[in-house]
């Protein structure tokens, strides 16, 4: 559109406004001495042109119309000039037409040419446009533009090797074109030649600093090499140069996630989408980086704008599930990971994901057939394999199901363990070995396991890793062992086993195979001196912890809804948790409950303080394994979809002995649980 900036605008302006309308209605001759009529011809006009800043289409517009007022009726330049108003003014057929026409000319072969290749990529036939451009490099070779041309189209449908060697041939011709190694920096980005990518970026912002799209896509090829804090610095550029720069706020926010700078990813996302508030991809994304950030509603519906503007996106139907699933809506996240699968039968992460929110619905028939369903297109997958052993677990143990459960090891988000040139342990026999235990996922899982020690001691020297918040506990409990850090392995072993590959090595197959004779731990006499005075007398000692590790998640109760415990007389509540909010304390204080959760600093101090107790509430976590294997009394409350050691519709534990197990009636329901344990706490009596 023209900008009225000097005065000779509303002449020149109002004169090329008459041509170009004529043009575009068809009216060609018109158009020119139209032209001619107002001067537009004129030096005075063509400097003032020069001046202002016209539309491409306009340009090209007055370029032609130029051309062609100085040329006589029958001089064929004529039929380039003709055709170019053509195809600006969107008659790619008659522009085309006059083309072919100019083509028998030898002189003008070469111009003709390039001129239909861009009607044919108006018409959107770019294989016919390469074509056209193929001849017109042909004729004539000393265009660089050309070749950069051509470069472009071949790039864009996927002929990468085919572009590099025409934008090779247009840099040649000039080293100075920014545009051909910024499009050369792509087409090796194609190609995965990443390097080589970001040399051909650099030199495009050396020759055009201000070359905004440069900066972008060197910062992307950056990020793809994982090179996110320079990608960042080049997206910035970019950001600088073109504030309303889409793709550099859209790649600035991925790097940042992948930094752990969510906050910051957030507000880049939400700046694209300032800028484009149709764009899937950014809502997507801060969908994600919201998902990340706990913020699960503003999550969902974001990943639903995205699906609004851009429904044949089935990945982001996974996305859905995921945040539905942090919102507890298993069900619906069910729906969507089977929308997700119907739209695309091969997806095998929505058919893990669907699993895991049927196993949060307690309905593990329906998880293991999935992930039956999964195993049979992606044969030993281990995620797959993995998820259906904690389904098959939750039936009760077996060969089958620990064996599947080795498949851990393999998972992408597993912790890789220092393999110390030892190998696994795996389905061998454990006798005779010389073997180390390895540390391995959490706290809870190793207490469970510390039962296997006397039967491994006796059949094989073994080296047990502990963690020092462990350390002391585990020494008072077994004074015999060998212990090593958790990073360490002393010389002369040759196997290795971690953790949880235990119940497999001594073949606990069956619910009556577990050994679970209680006191298997015990606390250190230091910490029971320590912790010796914190009984008293007269009445009932009932410590409580509500609040577990935030994933997996369901671990933890409101403690709003604990309270209604506290208002029982003649009991005294014990705070379990060491890491209780301002707000947390705040309700302790005000139902008179002793909060001994900070004072506790290793778990021999947890021991020695459970020791004194008459018994322990807890949510699944490290405290209900310690108070089991101390043989505690234990009420373990759990959520609907509970962890597979806790098994099925039992309110006892084959693990524990001493444990009583509280399941939710329903999901998210913790009400109806505190109200059955607190009808049990009616049951106890002040000691005599």
């Amino acid at each position: 559109m023209l900008k009225h900036s000097r005065p000779e605008t509303a002449k020149f302006g109002d004169a090329l406004r008459r041509a170009l309308s004529l043009a575009a209605g068809g009216q060609v001759d018109a158009a020119v001495d139209a032209a001619k009529s107002a001067d537009l011809l004129s030096p005075a006009a063509v400097q003032w042109f020069k001046g202002e800043r016209l539309a491409p289409r306009e340009h090209a517009l007055w370029r032609a119309l130029a051309s062609l007022s100085g040329l006589a009726a029958n001089d064929p330049r004529q039929l380039i000039a003709r055709a170019e108003i053509e195809h600006v003014c969107g008659r790619q057929a008659s522009a085309l037409a006059l083309c072919e026409k100019a083509i028998a000319h030898p002189v003008l072969a070469g111009e003709a040419h390039a001129l239909a290749g861009h009607c044919l990529i108006a018409l959107g036939d770019r294989r016919q446009a390469i074509d056209a451009f193929t001849r017109a490099v042909q004729v004539l070779p000393e265009r660089g533009d050309l070749h950069a041309a051509l470069g472009g189209l071949v790039l864009g449908l996927g002929e990468s090797r085919r572009a590099i060697q025409s934008f090779g041939r247009a840099i040649a011709l000039d080293g100075r074109d920014w545009n051909a190694w910024f499009e050369l920096g792509n087409a090796h980005k194609a190609l995965g030649e990443y390097k080589v990518a970001i040399e051909a970026f650099s030199k495009a912002v050396e020759i055009n600093p201000r070359y905004a799209d440069g900066f972008n896509n060197r910062g992307a090829t950056l990020q793809v090499m994982g090179q996110d804090q320079q990608a960042i610095a080049d997206f910035d550029n970019a950001i600088r140069l073109n504030g309303a720069h889409l793709f550099a706020w859209l790649n600035k926010g991925v790097s940042l996630n992948k930094l752990d700078r969510q906050e910051e990813g957030a507000k880049a996302f939400e700046m694209a989408l300032a800028i484009d508030p149709a764009m899937g991809e950014a809502h997507h994304n801060l969908g994600l980086t919201l998902l990340k950030l706990e913020r699960n509603g503003e999550a969902l519906r974001n990943i639903e704008a995205a699906l609004l503007v851009e429904p044949e996106k089935t990945d982001w139907l996974l996305s859905k599930g995921n945040a539905l699933g942090a919102l507890f809506k298993y069900e619906e996240a069910v729906a969507a990971y089977r929308d997700c699968i119907d739209r695309n039968p091969d997806k095998i992460d929505a058919r893990i994901n669907m699993a895991g929110a049927l196993q949060e619905l307690a309905q593990h028939d329906k998880a293991i057939a999935i992930l039956d369903d999964a195993l049979v297109r992606r044969p030993g997958y281990p995620e797959a394999r993995w998820n259906r052993a904690n389904s098959m677990l939750a039936f009760g143990p077996s060969r089958e199901a620990w064996e599947a459960y080795e498949q851990r090891l393999h998972l992408s988000v597993y912790e890789k363990l220092p393999e110390f040139g030892l190998p696994l342990l795996g389905t061998h026999d454990i006798k005779g070995r010389k073997l180390l235990v390895q540390w391995e996922q959490r706290f809870g899982d190793v207490l469970q396991m510390l039962r296997y020690i006397p039967e491994v001691s006796k059949q094989c020297e073994a080296h047990w890793q502990v963690a020092p918040p462990l350390l002391d506990l585990v020494k008072a409990s077994f004074p015999d062992i060998a212990i090593c850090g958790r990073e360490e392995c002393p010389p002369g072993l040759d196997t290795r086993i971690p953790y949880t590959s235990l119940p497999l090595a001594m073949k606990s197959f069956a619910v009556d195979e577990i050994p679970n004779a209680a006191p298997y731990l015990r606390a250190s006499e230091t910490a029971r001196q320590k912790w010796a005075g914190t009984r008293e007398a007269g009445r009932p000692n009932v410590g409580i912890a509500w609040r577990g590790n935030r994933q997996p998640p369901g671990r933890s109760i409101p403690i709003e809804q604990v309270t209604a415990l506290f208002d029982l007389p003649d009991i005294r509540f014990i705070s379990l948790q060491v890491d209780p909010t301002p707000e947390e304390e705040a309700v302790l204080k005000r139902h008179g409950v002793v909060d001994l959760g900070r004072d506790i600093k290793t778990f021999d101090d947890s021991a020695a303080l459970l020791e004194g107790l008459d018994l322990v509430i807890t949510i699944d976590t490290a405290i209900a394994h310690l108070a089991g294997a101390l043989g505690r009394k234990t009420f373990v409350l759990l959520k609907y979809g509970a962890d597979w050691r806790w098994l099925l519709k039992r309110s006892d534990s084959p693990w524990y002995p001493t444990a009583t197990l509280f399941r939710q009636s329903a999901l998210g329901n913790w009400k109806d649980v505190v109200s059955t344990v607190k009808k049990r706490l009616k049951e106890l009596r002040p000691k005599a």
